[in-house]
C-alpha cells in the first residue's frame, strides 16, 4: 500500500490532514517536527510527502536534501502561508508542488492521489538552483552543500531569502556562487542555518544573480570557456560585457586580433550581420528586464523576438518554455509595435 508522510507542527491541522488523506488507499504517517520526519524516513521511504516549510526545528526544505542523500525520488507537496505574492514565479518541477495555506482538504487529497502512481525517472534530481529558488522565495536561512562522491565542493548560504555567501575550493564570493550553482556531477543537500550570519560576500537580488549565472553558464558552454577564463574573475562587469560579446557570430576566432586592436570582437562578422546581432542582444536584455519586473507577457514577447533572431540560443529557448508553462505564450511582436 502507498505510504504518505505528513510533516506539520500544528496539531489540529495535522490531524485534519491525516483524516482527509486516510480516505485514500494509502497508509498515512505523521510527524510534528523535522527530526520526527527524518526518523520516519529511516524507517522507510514514503511514496509522497506533505510538508509545511516553517517548523520548530528547521525547514521542510531539508527533507529534499535528505532524500537526495538517500538517492530517493519522492514527490513533495509543500504547504505554506507565504506564497500569494510568489505563485507566478515558482517554476514547475516534477518532484515539488507548492501550495498556499489554507488548502482545501479535497484539493490536497487529489494532489496526493495524482502522485501516488510514481515519479518520472527521466526528470533530473534536485539541483542547486532548485534549492535556491525555494529558500529565497520563502525567506528561509539555509546552507546548500555541494559534494562530489562524498568530497565537499563548497556551499552556498541563504540568509532570510538573500543569497549571502558562497565558498568553494578556489575561494569565496560571487565567482564561487557561479561555479557551484551549475557544477556538474554533484550531490546537493540543504540544512537550516542557525545563529548569527557570517560575513556577507555576495550582494544583489537573488533573481538577478540566478539569471546572470544561468546566462554565464549557458554562454560559456555554448561558445567556449576559454574566453571567459581570460577575464578577471573579480570583475563582474567585464564578465557580463563578455557574455554579450559571445553572442556575436564568429567572435571566438577573431577575439585575439580584435583585442589587440582595442575593438569589439566583430572581425569575422560581416557588416549586415552586426545590426541583427545587436537586435538579438537588445531583445534579450529587454526580456530579462521585463522578467525581473514580473511583466511576464512583455518578457515572453521579447524572448520570442530573440528566439526568432537566434533559434540556437538555449537560454532564450529555456525561458520561453518556462513562460509558456506558466501560461505566457510569446509573440515576436512587442506591445510598442502592436500599438504603432
Amino acid at each position: 500500500m502507498p505510504r504518505v508522510l505528513i510533516l506539520e507542527d500544528e496539531t489540529v491541522l495535522r490531524a485534519a490532514t491525516a483524516r482527509a488523506l486516510a480516505k485514500l488507499p494509502a497508509e498515512v504517517v505523521e510527524a510534528a517536527t523535522l527530526a520526527e520526519a527524518l526518523a520516519q524516513l529511516d524507517r522507510g521511504l514514503p511514496d509522497v510527502i506533505v510538508s509545511d516549510l516553517d517548523l520548530p526545528d528547521g525547514s521542510g526544505i531539508e527533507l529534499i536534501g535528505e532524500l537526495g542523500r538517500r538517492r530517493a525520488r519522492v514527490p513533495v507537496i509543500f504547504v505554506s502561508a507565504y506564497l500569494r505574492a510568489f505563485r507566478a514565479q515558482i517554476p514547475p518541477h516534477a518532484d515539488v508542488e507548492v501550495r498556499e495555506k489554507p488548502v482545501a482538504l479535497d484539493e490536497l487529497r487529489a494532489l496526493v492521489r495524482e502522485r501516488i502512481g510514481g515519479v518520472d525517472d527521466a526528470i533530473a534530481p534536485f539541483a542547486v538552483a532548485d534549492y535556491l529558488q525555494l529558500a529565497c522565495m520563502g525567506k528561509h536561512s539555509v546552507a546548500i552543500e555541494v559534494t562530489t562522491t562524498g568530497k565537499s565542493r563548497g556551499r552556498i548560504e541563504v540568509v532570510r531569502g538573500d543569497i549571502w555567501h558562497a565558498v568553494d575550493e578556489v575561494g569565496p564570493g560571487l565567482d564561487a556562487f557561479r561555479r557551484l550553482t551549475f557544477a556538474a556531477a554533484t550531490e546537493v543537500a540543504c540544512r537550516t542555518l542557525r545563529g548569527a550570519p557570517g560575513t556577507r560576500t555576495i550582494e544583489g537580488r537573488w533573481e538577478a544573480l540566478l539569471l546572470d549565472t544561468a546566462r554565464a553558464h549557458d554562454e560559456a558552454s555554448w561558445d567556449g570557456p576559454a574566453e571567459v577564463e581570460e577575464l578577471d574573475p573579480n570583475d563582474a562587469a567585464a564578465l557580463e560585457a563578455a557574455l554579450d560579446e559571445f553572442d556575436l557570430e564568429g567572435a571566438l576566432s577573431a577575439a585575439a586580433d580584435d583585442a589587440a586592436a582595442a575593438a569589439p570582437p566583430l572581425a569575422r562578422s560581416t557588416a549586415p550581420e552586426v545590426p541583427r546581432v545587436d537586435e538579438f542582444a537588445r531583445a534579450r536584455e529587454q526580456a530579462i528586464d521585463a522578467l525581473l519586473g514580473r511583466d511576464y507577457p512583455t518578457a515572453a514577447s521579447y524572448f520570442a523576438r530573440a528566439h526568432a533572431l537566434r533559434p540556437d540560443d538555449r537560454a532564450v529557448a529555456a525561458n520561453l518554455e518556462r513562460l509558456a508553462a506558466l501560461g505566457y505564450a510569446g509573440s515576436n511582436q512587442t506591445e510598442e509595435e502592436h500599438d504603432a
